[in-house]
């Protein structure tokens, strides 16, 4: 009986060292996944970040040996090939195109004092979208009511909150999206009792009220998600859905859009490094031999012309710069590679207008730090967002 006893209590011992040896081989494995896991992170972070300061991969790509969790870990980058243009199919930028590159890391982490090691990949891209496929893209709060019928054609995003409401009717004919929360009405009940639609697309192509059976349905209601993915398909989005900001590649360690239509002096961001043609307070100049001509008395007569309106909205008379497209077309100052910037600090409330413009015939970005009161309707900004 004795010596059963001892066999079985052998066999017991054994078993329990075989389960703690098996537990700690896990734990090592376990402890060499999770730092292979952070290599693979800190290389992906790597390249975003280059994509979100410039808007291009890094020269250079991640390559590095560190030491995480007491793991020697060893991540390499390897670029998948030129960039190709794609029409995105899954998200909420899906159906727009973009320029697509793609991107493998390997990852491997080892632990020599615990004999364990472990190697993982992964295959990503990153998409950077002109932002121009956007008939609005607003980075702080975006607020709306217009007077008359209004029908925003085309994709519309904002990387804060959006407050909409409508005197008769604002319809939305592409997808919504926001950072923040889309509400109806104004915050502190200002202009309250403006109650026309404010109409959305669903995804059937079928306009949807933010009104229906006597409530009005934003982000305030605890059924939001539901509700608004019943009633508009996934066409309207934010927060709620996981909807993040749209990053504008910036050099500027604020993260800052304004930057891109201010002046270039001591700006790197500033479209005016950029344009071929500038209107500066008024006055154009054209990149010419390195540097930058005033062309007052070279363009076509009426080409710049100083005009002036009252704004009822504003309360105040606007002076504005009118650029006559159809004559700037026509002369050899048109800018080449399709880019005009213009910055007006002078007194009172100027603007830049843009007139005659029906018909372009070629690619025009148009970049203001004024007002700008656009007739032309085909300008195409040329910047690029991050997806």
């Amino acid at each position: 009986m004795i010596g059963m006893l001892l066999l079985i209590g052998l066999a017991a011992l054994t078993t329990s060292d075989d389960e703690a040896q098996i537990a700690g081989n896990e734990w090592r494995e376990m402890k060499a996944f999770y730092a292979a896991e952070a290599g693979l992170e800190q290389a992906v972070s790597e390249l975003r970040n280059e994509y979100d300061s410039t808007g291009r991969p890094p020269t250079v790509l991640p390559d590095e040996e560190i030491t995480l969790n007491d793991c020697a870990v060893a991540y390499t980058t390897v670029d998948g090939g030129a960039a190709t243009t794609k029409v995105l199919t899954s998200g909420s930028m899906a159906g727009l195109y973009a320029l697509v590159k793609s991107f493998s890391v390997q990852s491997t982490a080892t632990s020599d004092a615990e004999q364990a090691q472990m190697t993982l990949s992964q295959n990503f891209e990153i998409a950077l979208v002109p932002i121009f496929q956007f008939a609005v893209f607003y980075e702080n709060d975006l607020w709306a009511t217009p007077a008359d019928d209004m029908t925003v054609t085309g994709r519309v995003h904002g990387n804060g909150n959006m407050y909409l409401q409508a005197n008769t009717n604002m319809y939305f004919a592409g997808r919504v999206t926001a950072a923040g929360k889309i509400h109806h009405g104004f915050p502190g009940g200002l202009y309250s009792g403006t109650n026309g639609g404010v109409w959305f697309k669903d995804a059937n192509n079928t306009y949807q009220n933010m009104y229906k059976s006597g409530s009005w349905l934003d982000n305030s209601d605890d059924e939001w998600y539901d509700k608004a993915s019943a009633r508009w398909g996934g066409m309207v989005q934010d927060e709620a859905f996981g909807q993040e900001g749209l990053n504008l590649p910036l050099t500027d360690a604020s993260g800052d859009a304004h930057k891109i239509i201010e002046r270039a002096s001591g700006n790197s961001d500033s479209y005016e490094n950029k344009a071929d043609l500038k209107i500066i307070d008024g006055v154009p100049y054209a990149y010419e031999s390195g540097s930058w001509q005033n062309v007052s008395t070279l363009l076509p007569a009426g080409t710049l012309i100083t005009a002036s309106f009252y704004d009822a909205r504003e309360k105040k008379t606007v002076t504005t710069t009118d650029v006559d497209i159809s004559k700037l077309k026509t002369s050899s100052y048109f800018p080449s590679n399709g880019v005009i910037y213009s910055s007006d600090h002078r007194s009172g409330y100027p603007a830049l207008r843009l007139t005659n413009g029906s018909s372009i015939g070629k690619p025009l970005s148009v970049f203001s730090e004024t007002r700008c009161m656009s007739r032309v309707t085909t300008i195409r900004p040329a910047s690029s967002l991050r997806r």
